[in-house]
């Protein structure tokens, strides 16, 4: 569905990008992002599917999330680490 979508669909029939502008190989699904967040120390606390409405230019709230998705993560202070640094 995202390379029907983001590519064909947005690429070449309604051309809201440039030719070439996604490589389908490095699309990284939800799952997989979950996967390196949490390796990370920052699990996922929520998930949520985007769409666009190319006639209204309009994003919106969806339940799918095979071609637009965002994600909020929160990373786990461990006990021992060190505070930040501020910013000079």
């Amino acid at each position: 569905m995202s390379f029907l979508v983001a590519i064909l669909g947005a690429e070449y029939v309604l051309r809201l990008l440039p030719a070439g502008t996604h490589e389908w190989a490095k699309f990284v699904t939800p799952h997989e992002l979950q996967g390196h967040l949490a390796a990370a120390g920052a699990p996922v606390v929520w998930t949520g599917g985007i769409g666009y409405n190319p006639l209204s230019k309009q994003w919106y709230e969806s339940e799918s999330t095979d071609v637009h998705y965002a994600l909020v993560a929160r990373k786990v202070a461990l006990p021992d680490a060190a505070p930040p640094q501020p910013l000079r």
